[in-house]
């Protein structure tokens, strides 16, 4: 026995589902294996059968489709969705096949209720009632998403998840099927449920599914690296507008320049090295006329690096035929008024020979770790 199910609301629900809601009607029966469904919907529309296409809406806005029968003793649900070229989808439609000469409890009190009335009444062969409407299926409501943490250092993980909430109260997980809107872009980086950062700042993450969007999440990400938390990137503009540029944790370091340290050198003692030489740059560049007063900063930056690179033969190694901290300058004198500062202060020494400072662990103003002390 055929027995059609159900059919879908004829109201177009314009704010949940783009494209009209589709109908269906039995078209033919007959004792065979299949049997012919009418669908009206949007001209052009794919008609889609539990995810699979099936067949076009013709130009009239109509058209015809057969489906087989269950030949078993179990019913077959059917699931039909209408979809456009942009991959906008109707509410679903569900309805039931049923197995050759069954019939289900409904339809013999429907044949009670309506025997003498020939529109109502199965056809003689017996073989297929009247479709007869039933509750649309749920629709999608919601989508909640949720993290086990939402403040976390760059680069390391946490676990999403996303709930669809649909009409009729009930929730299912959906993390695996939606699609991810990180803004700004590139930051995040997500695989099923876990999500790994990659660039530390403010960020925020939705999840979408069938045109829904869940909350906003804020993701508050730190830059971290041996119990201490690095400056966030200055704004380029801001940071070049003056000779300083900012350095928003004090430690007489500008905060591009110290981001660029960290991300450039691993080596705790190098990273320190440099530090204490972007430190003393900066002192020498506030006045250059007083050079022969603020080089002492440079001597003792020279100072520690000589003790540092002859006492670690991993850096003694690195650094026996280079100057350290030549790349450190392309950084720290990165606008003219920088660069000429730093020229004016060499200016000051014109004609002079300076003799290179002895080397000393007592001139390091960082710890093991590479970070640099506090400033006096």
């Amino acid at each position: 026995m055929i027995s059609m199910q159900g059919c879908s609301s004829t109201e177009k629900n314009e704010e949940k589902f783009p494209i009209e809601t589709p109908q269906i009607e039995i078209a033919t029966t007959s004792q065979s294996d299949v049997s012919e469904f009418v669908v009206r919907g949007e001209a052009g529309a794919a008609i889609y059968i539990n995810g699979k296409k099936i067949g076009t809406i013709g130009s009239n806005g109509v058209t015809t489709i057969t489906l087989e029968i269950p030949q078993d003793d179990e019913s077959s649900v059917q699931t039909l969705v209408l979809k456009d070229e942009a991959g906008h989808e109707s509410e679903p439609v569900v309805f039931t096949l049923h197995p050759k000469n069954t019939q289900t409890p409904e339809d013999h009190q429907q044949e009670n209720n309506n025997s003498t009335d020939s529109n109502e009444t199965n056809s003689s062969d017996n073989n297929v009632t009247t479709p007869k409407p039933t509750t649309n299926a749920a629709t999608l409501t919601s989508l909640k998403l949720t993290a086990d943490q939402t403040t976390l250092n760059k680069e390391t993980n946490t676990t999403l998840k996303v709930m669809a909430i649909f009409s009729d109260n009930t929730t299912q997980e959906v993390t695996n099927q939606v699609t991810w809107l990180i803004t700004p872009k590139n930051t995040l980086e997500i695989k099923n449920t876990n999500l790994k950062t990659l660039q530390d700042g403010n960020l925020t993450l939705q999840a979408q599914l069938k045109n829904r969007e869940s909350n906003i999440l804020h993701v508050n990400v730190y830059w971290e690296v041996n119990g201490y938390r690095l400056p966030p990137m200055p704004d380029e503009t801001l940071n070049n507008a003056t000779l300083l540029g900012i350095d928003v944790n004090n430690n007489g370091v500008r905060d591009d320049v110290e981001r660029w340290i960290y991300a450039t050198y691993n080596h705790p003692i190098e990273r320190g090295i440099f530090m204490q030489s972007a430190r003393a740059y900066q002192k020498v560049i506030v006045d250059p006329s007083k050079a022969h007063e603020t080089v002492k900063y440079m001597d003792e930056a020279l100072s520690c690096e000589f003790y540092m690179i002859e006492n670690n033969e991993k850096l003694y190694k690195k650094y026996e035929y280079q100057y350290p901290t030549k790349e450190l300058k392309k950084v720290e004198f990165n606008t003219l008024e920088r660069h000429m500062a730093y020229k004016r202060y060499n200016s000051e020494f014109n004609g002079e020979v300076l003799s290179a400072p002895l080397s000393s662990k007592e001139n390091c103003e960082f710890d093991n770790n590479g970070t640099l002390k506090k400033l006096p």
